[in-house]
């Protein structure tokens, strides 16, 4: 689905952003930028990675992270790798296969070029492009795979900034 355009984005302005929407599925996908920006608003309705990592239960955040799928992707790590940068909070590399450039609030993203890649040749008929951006642990809402994230910016100026 090609939900949007660059030179859309482009000429937004932040507050434009943060109230963009666009036909969504509702799970297993992106989510709209409006829609990740109210969940960072409601903060109890998602977990990030760095809420799983101030938990006291290593199991579910090496569970999350991919512990035990060893194999399971072709030339694709397990997750598990990250855990001491999401600890600290530093910032983690994301990345999006897509048919425009850029990363929007609300992306399905995954912290594995490899794994974009597999998704960029798998699911995105035609051409597509990798986008990449850092971001932090508190920024990546867990999905169901270990390689598969929502984007949920700190705040909305961060996310126009890295759009740019």
């Amino acid at each position: 689905m090609n939900w949007y355009k660059k030179s859309q984005i482009e000429k937004m302005t932040p507050e434009e952003l943060r109230e963009y929407e666009f036909d969504a599925a509702e799970w297993g996908h992106s989510i709209t930028p409006k829609n990740a920006f109210d969940k960072r608003e409601n903060e109890d309705e998602f977990e990030t990675l760095a809420d799983i990592a101030s938990y006291n239960d290593t199991w579910r955040l090496n569970n999350i992270l991919g512990k035990g799928w060893e194999g399971h992707w072709e030339n694709v790590r397990p997750s598990t790798y990250l855990i001491p940068a999401i600890k600290q909070g530093q910032p983690i590399t994301i990345y999006r296969a897509g048919n425009q450039q850029g990363i929007l609030p609300g992306a399905y993203v995954t912290e594995s070029k490899e794994y974009a890649i597999f998704h960029g040749e798998t699911s995105i008929p035609g051409d597509y492009v990798i986008s990449s951006i850092q971001v932090y642990p508190d920024e990546l809402m867990t999905y169901d795979d270990p390689h598969e994230f929502i984007y949920i910016p700190r705040n909305l100026q961060t996310a126009y900034e890295r759009l740019k």
